[in-house]
């Protein structure tokens, strides 16, 4: 459900996250895609900082497709896909700030086809997008957007407004239309309609997804990694990962090492009795 991670906290707090562990009681934190000016490097047992891209459109959306095809990017894909799908389902429409429940649940409904082993999301997850849906005011709206051909939904959004953000968070669209590549096309109306929301940045989050990479022109860094409150279990992880990476980079490692560990497990698994 969330994109980053943030430390809520005194300023303090960030002194020694170590010693806020073991005050909790708890001996390690695995953080992931926490916001990187919040990454305790000095005291991680492990980290890896990494970029989530985004768009940013400050000149508005003529300039950014001109700043795209200058970086190589021509758009001319996106467009004849455009094309086909008006020749094939009619007029192409766009809206946003949508307040209609029952595409919210048709888009929970695609997205959970795709990313869930019964084809349902927890009961949660509808009432807390609802939730944002009903938000007319305050700090974080929701914004729901809908793309359609003739009478057809073909792509459905959801996201979230923060001043001058837009949160990319709920994408769906409907099998039916795959050919078209509708992911991509509602990244595109949902860029070039960004100014009528009074937003100038629409975040996508981490992700090494293609699409993303492809309309990014700017990036926020974050951080993935484990804080121990025991230094000895620290240094015995970090001497296994300097340990790990020496073996990853060495070409003798690949050819003997690689091969005599493969070897090694399928003997213990032989080895092992079969459960009954």
């Amino acid at each position: 459900m969330c994109d980053y991670q943030a430390i809520l906290g005194a300023p303090e707090l960030a002194r020694d996250f170590r010693d806020s562990l073991r005050i909790a009681g708890v001996r390690a934190w695995e953080f992931d895609n926490l916001i990187g000016t919040q990454v305790p490097l000095a005291q991680a047992t492990s980290v890896r900082l990494t970029r989530s891209p985004r768009v940013e459109m400050r000149e508005g959306f003529d300039a950014y497709v001109q700043g795209l095809k200058q970086a190589g990017k021509s758009g001319r894909n996106i467009l004849n896909k455009l094309r086909l799908l008006e020749r094939d389902h009619g007029s192409v429409t766009f809206q946003q700030g949508v307040g209609e429940s029952a595409l919210l649940r048709q888009m929970l409904d695609w997205k959970a086809r795709r990313f869930t082993a019964d084809g349902k999301f927890p009961a949660w997850v509808g009432e807390t997008l609802h939730h944002f849906l009903a938000q007319r005011g305050g700090p974080v709206t929701g914004v729901l957007s809908v793309l359609k051909a003739g009478e057809s939904v073909v792509a459905i959004h959801f996201g979230v407004r923060v001043g001058r953000l837009h949160y990319y968070w709920f994408p769906a669209y409907d099998e039916a239309f795959a050919k078209y590549t509708p992911g991509w096309l509602l990244v595109w109306f949902l860029l070039k309609h960004l100014p009528e929301l009074g937003c100038d940045t629409l975040d996508f989050g981490p992700g090494g997804e293609a699409y993303k990479e492809y309309f990014a022109n700017a990036h926020r860094e974050f951080g993935t990694g484990l804080i121990e409150t025991s230094e000895s279990m620290a240094r015995l992880h970090r001497g296994y990962a300097r340990m790990n990476e020496t073996l990853r980079q060495s070409a003798l490692a690949q050819r003997w090492v690689k091969p005599a560990v493969h070897w090694l497990r399928g003997r213990a698994r032989a080895a092992t009795p079969e459960k009954t």
